[in-house]
Protein backbone atom coordinates (compact mmCIF):
# COMPACT_ATOMS: atom_id res chain seq x y z
CA UNK A 1 0.00 0.00 0.00
CA UNK A 2 1.69 3.13 -1.49
CA UNK A 3 2.24 5.86 1.00
CA UNK A 4 -0.39 8.80 0.47
CA UNK A 5 1.05 11.95 -0.79
CA UNK A 6 0.55 14.96 0.77
CA UNK A 7 1.39 18.56 0.89
CA UNK A 8 4.30 19.88 3.49
CA UNK A 9 1.77 21.46 6.00
CA UNK A 10 -0.15 18.17 6.62
CA UNK A 11 3.03 15.92 6.08
CA UNK A 12 3.74 15.88 10.26
CA UNK A 13 -0.01 14.22 11.00
CA UNK A 14 0.22 12.02 8.38
CA UNK A 15 3.60 9.96 9.08
CA UNK A 16 2.30 9.61 12.82
CA UNK A 17 -1.05 8.24 11.91
CA UNK A 18 1.08 5.51 9.68
CA UNK A 19 4.17 5.22 12.36
CA UNK A 20 1.49 5.10 14.88
CA UNK A 21 -0.21 1.97 13.17
CA UNK A 22 2.40 0.20 12.25
CA UNK A 23 3.78 0.07 16.13
CA UNK A 24 -0.01 -0.66 17.35
CA UNK A 25 -0.17 -3.33 14.60
CA UNK A 26 3.46 -4.79 14.90
CA UNK A 27 3.10 -5.00 18.92
CA UNK A 28 -0.15 -6.64 18.07
CA UNK A 29 0.94 -9.56 15.66
CA UNK A 30 3.74 -9.93 18.65
CA UNK A 31 1.40 -10.04 21.33
CA UNK A 32 -0.46 -12.71 19.03
CA UNK A 33 2.58 -14.57 18.96
CA UNK A 34 4.08 -13.86 22.16
CA UNK A 35 0.60 -15.60 23.27
CA UNK A 36 0.71 -18.73 21.73
CA UNK A 37 4.58 -19.36 22.25
CA UNK A 38 5.58 -18.10 25.66
CA UNK A 39 4.43 -18.83 29.04
CA UNK A 40 2.09 -17.05 31.71
CA UNK A 41 4.90 -15.20 33.65
CA UNK A 42 6.39 -13.87 29.93
CA UNK A 43 2.88 -12.95 28.84
CA UNK A 44 2.81 -10.72 31.62
CA UNK A 45 5.91 -8.73 31.19
CA UNK A 46 4.71 -8.64 27.12
CA UNK A 47 1.74 -7.09 28.41
CA UNK A 48 3.47 -4.63 30.71
CA UNK A 49 5.53 -4.06 27.29
CA UNK A 50 3.25 -3.84 25.18
CA UNK A 51 1.45 -0.91 27.89
CA UNK A 52 4.73 1.18 27.27
CA UNK A 53 4.39 0.89 23.48
CA UNK A 54 0.56 2.10 23.75
CA UNK A 55 1.86 4.87 26.04
CA UNK A 56 4.48 5.81 23.46
CA UNK A 57 1.74 5.49 20.25
CA UNK A 58 -0.14 7.63 22.46
CA UNK A 59 2.45 10.55 22.54
CA UNK A 60 3.30 10.37 19.06
CA UNK A 61 -0.20 9.90 17.32
CA UNK A 62 -2.98 11.07 19.68
CA UNK A 63 -5.32 11.43 16.54
CA UNK A 64 -4.86 7.99 15.14
CA UNK A 65 -7.86 6.20 13.74
CA UNK A 66 -7.50 2.85 16.12
CA UNK A 67 -9.51 3.17 19.05
CA UNK A 68 -6.71 3.06 22.36
CA UNK A 69 -9.29 2.64 24.30
CA UNK A 70 -10.45 -1.49 23.01
CA UNK A 71 -6.73 -2.18 23.05
CA UNK A 72 -6.46 -0.56 26.93
CA UNK A 73 -9.78 -2.68 27.70
CA UNK A 74 -8.59 -6.06 25.69
CA UNK A 75 -5.25 -5.26 27.70
CA UNK A 76 -6.93 -5.15 31.09
CA UNK A 77 -8.67 -8.34 30.14
CA UNK A 78 -5.55 -10.45 29.56
CA UNK A 79 -3.99 -9.28 32.75
CA UNK A 80 -7.18 -9.72 34.76
CA UNK A 81 -6.97 -13.18 33.11
CA UNK A 82 -3.75 -13.46 33.78
CA UNK A 83 -4.21 -13.04 37.35
CA UNK A 84 -6.98 -15.63 37.55
CA UNK A 85 -5.00 -18.46 35.98
CA UNK A 86 -2.20 -17.62 38.34
CA UNK A 87 -4.35 -17.68 41.33
CA UNK A 88 -5.74 -21.30 40.34
CA UNK A 89 -2.47 -22.40 39.94
CA UNK A 90 -1.56 -21.81 43.49
CA UNK A 91 -4.84 -22.82 44.86
CA UNK A 92 -4.49 -26.16 42.69
CA UNK A 93 -0.93 -26.57 44.06
CA UNK A 94 -2.19 -25.99 47.47
CA UNK A 95 -4.78 -28.61 47.28
CA UNK A 96 -2.36 -30.76 45.59
CA UNK A 97 0.38 -30.55 48.47
CA UNK A 98 -2.12 -30.94 50.80
CA UNK A 99 -3.75 -34.41 48.97
CA UNK A 100 0.62 -35.18 48.71
CA UNK A 101 1.03 -34.55 52.97
CA UNK A 102 -2.11 -36.38 53.81
CA UNK A 103 -1.15 -39.43 51.95
CA UNK A 104 2.38 -39.49 53.32
CA UNK A 105 1.08 -39.68 56.44
CA UNK A 106 -1.19 -41.96 55.75
CA UNK A 107 1.82 -44.20 54.15
CA UNK A 108 3.91 -43.85 57.05
CA UNK A 109 1.29 -44.76 59.74
CA UNK A 110 0.66 -47.90 57.63
CA UNK A 111 4.38 -48.84 57.13
CA UNK A 112 4.69 -48.05 60.98
CA UNK A 113 2.05 -50.25 62.06
CA UNK A 114 2.03 -52.80 59.92
CA UNK A 115 -1.54 -52.58 58.17
CA UNK A 116 -0.67 -53.84 54.78
CA UNK A 117 -3.51 -56.13 53.05
CA UNK A 118 -1.54 -59.95 53.42
CA UNK A 119 -1.24 -58.98 57.15
CA UNK A 120 -4.86 -58.78 57.84
CA UNK A 121 -5.68 -61.37 55.97
CA UNK A 122 -2.88 -63.65 58.06
CA UNK A 123 -4.63 -62.34 61.19
CA UNK A 124 -7.72 -63.20 60.39
CA UNK A 125 -6.76 -67.23 59.71
CA UNK A 126 -8.79 -69.40 58.58
CA UNK A 127 -12.85 -68.91 59.20
CA UNK A 128 -14.42 -71.92 61.79
CA UNK A 129 -16.34 -74.56 60.65
CA UNK A 130 -19.71 -72.08 60.71
CA UNK A 131 -17.82 -70.17 58.05
CA UNK A 132 -17.19 -66.76 60.25
CA UNK A 133 -14.20 -65.39 62.12
CA UNK A 134 -16.10 -65.25 65.50
CA UNK A 135 -16.38 -67.81 67.97
CA UNK A 136 -20.29 -69.38 68.15
CA UNK A 137 -21.14 -72.67 70.15
CA UNK A 138 -24.02 -73.66 71.70
CA UNK A 139 -23.49 -71.86 75.40
CA UNK A 140 -24.24 -68.19 73.51
CA UNK A 141 -27.12 -69.93 72.86
CA UNK A 142 -28.07 -71.50 76.04
CA UNK A 143 -26.92 -67.54 77.75
CA UNK A 144 -29.84 -66.10 75.08
CA UNK A 145 -32.46 -69.08 76.51
CA UNK A 146 -31.40 -68.33 79.66
CA UNK A 147 -32.06 -64.73 79.42
CA UNK A 148 -35.30 -64.88 77.99
CA UNK A 149 -36.50 -67.50 80.67
CA UNK A 150 -35.49 -64.76 83.53
CA UNK A 151 -36.94 -61.73 81.83
CA UNK A 152 -40.28 -64.11 81.22
CA UNK A 153 -40.11 -64.98 85.02
CA UNK A 154 -39.67 -60.94 85.98
CA UNK A 155 -42.46 -60.10 83.43
CA UNK A 156 -44.76 -62.82 85.62
CA UNK A 157 -43.55 -61.18 89.15
CA UNK A 158 -44.49 -57.65 87.89
CA UNK A 159 -48.00 -58.83 86.05
CA UNK A 160 -47.36 -56.53 82.94
CA UNK A 161 -46.73 -58.71 79.36
CA UNK A 162 -43.42 -58.23 77.45
CA UNK A 163 -43.00 -55.57 74.99
CA UNK A 164 -44.90 -56.08 71.94
CA UNK A 165 -43.15 -58.62 69.33
CA UNK A 166 -40.98 -60.15 72.12
CA UNK A 167 -41.68 -63.51 73.58
CA UNK A 168 -40.08 -64.44 76.43
CA UNK A 169 -39.76 -68.18 78.66
CA UNK A 170 -42.41 -70.60 78.79
CA UNK A 171 -44.65 -67.98 77.70
CA UNK A 172 -43.01 -68.18 74.15
CA UNK A 173 -43.32 -71.96 73.14
CA UNK A 174 -47.08 -71.65 74.45
CA UNK A 175 -48.01 -68.27 72.50
CA UNK A 176 -46.31 -69.82 69.59
CA UNK A 177 -48.13 -73.41 69.43
CA UNK A 178 -51.17 -70.97 69.59
CA UNK A 179 -50.59 -68.64 67.14
CA UNK A 180 -49.76 -72.14 64.98
CA UNK A 181 -53.32 -73.58 65.74
CA UNK A 182 -54.64 -70.48 64.70
CA UNK A 183 -53.02 -70.20 61.45
CA UNK A 184 -54.14 -73.58 60.84
CA UNK A 185 -57.52 -72.96 61.60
Amino acid sequence: MPFPQSTAGSNTGTWTKWVSLFLMLFGLGHLLYESYHSSLSTLHNFALNWQTTLNECRAVGKDTAIDLARLDHILRALQLEQEAIELSMQLLNASTNDIQTQYRRVEETCEANGLRIDNVWEALAPPNANGTYFPSSSETCQLAEDVDRRLGEVYQRLGSPPAPGRQLGEDAGRDGARREGVAAR
